[in-house]
């Protein structure tokens, strides 16, 4: 079953001139969905337009968008482009059996198509097609959400955490509070060592919290004592109390949220925010935020009231450092097991090359660099992929790429690696708002270059592009390299425009016993030596001939020993990725 919006089940829109076509659309999908969406149709996609208008007016979830091509008036391309601009996030399906190459690429490039299916469809493949487009409509929308909870968690988190006096400590986060949540009242008790402290905040009052007494902030001190006797927040929305006021006087504070700030049993405080304005205030993503930053915000309100007491002042002060960088580690750990858990299993891999090695060694705990496989029809797909940068900046990057490669490859079936780098080159240039910088944005030049391979082990081939990225064959024990488009994914170039930039695909015929190397440039470009200069590609080309008579996965163990001897005492310079595989 779908996550259900606020005004029910999605919808389903479908545009066909030929009613009976329309009619037999309608009634496949609502006997093969069983009832989990609605589905609506128009014979015009002008009519189309008017519907899809009045129900995204309404607050539905338009999930997936089907349209013909041939149409009076408007075209199904040019409706579905139309569409794009009013609703980006729908799925939007060609369903026709005359349309042009030009149209069917004129809806790729500039409506987000979804996919194309021909007349007359068949009907398991078009059910199958609807779902899983239904499935990835809410689960890119659950995708947003978080990442937009993590945003506001880390700006909150710079807040709390860079002002170590209280008074300004508890201005700022309830000033934010007051705009983020809409509350017409925030309030903050702080149980300080020697005294409890009360600070409010109200929209009619100044963007500085006063300190107040306990007793003169008005709160419902029934739902005080309750949420600190049993340390969980409380919420109460006026509009569906359903009794649980029954006792109390909180009808007259209207809804309101009170959660207790607690770290390690200690009851540091208690935040409470208000609004008597609208009656249904605190919304589930919004109570899902909250929470979380209800469990962030012990930690540093510790670390002011520590500030506070001057006997302790320089001890706590290192203290609160250490603890700081604790919190900063644990939390790139944490990163760490999130960007290692993404990474494809090694198993599939095996099945298919049972003899490889991954040579994989991160500069800092987590990792810009990354590796990529996966299996479609009868293509296995590799990609070795150095993102722009290392660390936490390389490793949002990392992120971006795995799942921009898995939506190309694995759910738009984009095959060929010049089409599925050309893609990802304009979804990373649109992703990173590059090409559109402003004065108070600079332009982010960030992207990644990659080598990707496509083995057709049916027919022997293999079909490979890449973004400033060779690749090494070595067979016989000669090593050949090939190079590839000198040119990244993403970054914007004097201006230029993502489509003006291309890639390029090269084939091989493959024999048994081939070896394939794809690597980022970390190895070679690590300082070191008696020299104290960059490895080099010559001298790592050298290396893989010296070895050809070893099996492959021995020199995962042979390049870390190489690697170390050639660094010494040198920091390491960036992420290192290798990757050898054998054709059997």
């Amino acid at each position: 079953m779908y996550e259900l919006s606020m005004k029910g089940k999605p919808y389903i829109l479908c545009i066909d001139d030929e009613r009976p076509l329309l009619d037999s659309l309608k009634n496949e999908l609502n006997r093969g969905l069983k009832g989990e969406a609605r589905i609506e149709i128009a014979d015009s996609a002008e009519d189309g337009l008017e519907l899809l208008d009045e129900l995204l007016a309404g607050g539905f979830e338009v999930a997936v968008i089907i349209s013909d091509q041939l149409m009076p008036g408007m075209k199904g391309d040019e409706f579905l482009i139309r569409v794009n601009e009013l609703h980006p996030r729908a799925r939007k399906i060609l369903l026709t059996g005359q349309a042009s190459a030009e149209a069917v690429g004129n809806v790729v490039n500039r409506a987000n198509l979804y996919r194309f299916i021909a007349k007359p469809w068949d009907e398991e493949d078009l059910l199958l097609t609807v779902q899983q487009a239904i499935a990835s409509y809410f689960t890119e929308d659950k995708l947003d959400a978080s990442l937009q909870v993590i945003r506001d968690l880390n700006r909150y988190a710079t807040l709390v955490t860079e002002e170590v006096q209280l008074d300004r400590w508890a201005s700022r986060l309830l000033a934010q509070l007051l705009r983020d949540t809409h509350s017409t009242r925030v309030v903050l008790h702080v149980m300080a060592p020697e005294q409890e402290l009360t600070y409010e905040l109200a929209h009619t009052s100044e963007a500085v919290a006063r300190r107040i007494d306990r007793s003169a902030a008005g709160l419902p001190q029934q739902a005080l004592e309750r949420c600190t006797a049993r340390r969980t927040e409380l919420v109460y929305n006026l509009a569906t109390a359903n009794g649980q006021a029954a006792g109390t006087d909180w009808e007259s504070f209207g809804t309101f949220y009170c959660a207790p700030l607690i770290k390690q049993d200690r009851l540091l405080g208690v935040l409470y925010l208000e609004n008597r304005q609208a009656p249904v205030h605190y919304t589930e993503e919004r109570l899902a935020f909250l929470n979380a930053l209800v469990q962030q915000l012990p930690a540093p309100l510790d670390n002011v009231l520590l500030y506070e007491s001057l006997e302790e002042k320089v001890r706590e002060r290192t203290r609160i450092i250490e603890e700081k960088n604790e919190s900063i580690t644990d939390s790139i750990n944490y990163a760490r097991r999130i960007q290692l858990a993404i990474l494809p299993d090694t198993e599939q891999l095996s099945q298919y090359f049972p003899q490889h090695f991954i040579f994989y060694q991160p500069k800092d705990i987590v990792c810009g660099d990354f590796y990529w496989w996966t299996e479609v029809q009868d293509y296995f797909f590799v990609a070795a992929v150095d993102c722009t940068g290392h660390g936490v900046p390389g490793a949002f990057m990392s992120v971006l790429g795995y799942s921009f490669l898995n939506q190309l490859v694995r759910e738009h079936r984009f095959l060929e690696p010049d089409t599925i780098l050309n893609q990802l080159h304009r979804r990373v240039f649109a992703a990173l708002k590059q090409g559109q910088h402003t004065k108070d944005q600079p332009e982010l030049h960030d992207g990644m270059d990659l080598i990707l391979c496509r083995f057709d082990r049916r027919n022997g081939e293999l079909a490979f592009a890449g973004a400033n990225r060779p690749l090494l064959l070595l067979r016989d024990r000669q090593l050949s390299e090939f190079k590839t488009d000198r040119q990244p994914i993403g970054g914007s170039l004097h201006g230029e425009s993502p489509e003006d930039r291309n890639f390029t695909s090269q084939t091989l015929h493959l024999e048994t016993g081939d070896r394939l190397y794809l690597f980022s440039d970390g190895f070679t470009d690590q300082f070191g030596g008696e020299d104290h200069r960059k490895f080099g590609s010559r001298r790592f080309q050298e290396i893989l001939e010296a070895q050809a008579g070893r099996p492959l996965p021995e020199h995962t163990a042979l390049l870390e020993r190489e690697y170390l001897a050639w660094r010494g005492t040198t920091p390491q310079t960036d992420d290192i990725l290798c990757i050898g595989l054998e054709v059997g």
